[in-house]
């Protein structure tokens, strides 16, 4: 690599981290929901007690809910329970599968 070209990159980097951090702000300042928030929207969307639910999301201070991933999680039980069901997709890429897949290996069947 050479010097510009690594100048450019780190020039490139830093634009990026700000931008990323002047979102984050933005969200949290404007966008910014908390659980209950979050389950009257569920119930104004049609998710009842009872009903069945599969949840694919992300979580980062940059989506806007004011809580932990926990507070998120329950906020989804508590929208179906008591006699409902909450699927969530769980999917470690950031960890032991990014390993498998440099190694070019798979998991098990």
């Amino acid at each position: 690599m050479t010097t510009s070209s690594h100048s450019l990159r780190t020039l490139k980097l830093g634009i990026k981290s700000r931008l990323l951090e002047i979102r984050r702000r933005v969200v949290q300042a404007v966008l910014s929901y908390d659980a209950p928030k979050l389950l009257a929207a569920l119930r104004r969307l049609g998710v009842r007690p009872g009903d069945n639910v599969m949840l694919h999301s992300a979580s980062g201070s940059h989506f806007g809910f004011r809580g932990s991933v926990e507070d998120l999680t329950q906020v989804f039980i508590d929208a179906v329970e008591p006699d409902g069901h909450l699927l969530m997709v769980s999917l470690a890429y950031h960890s032991s599968s990014v390993l498998l897949l440099e190694e070019g290996r798979t998991l098990p069947a």
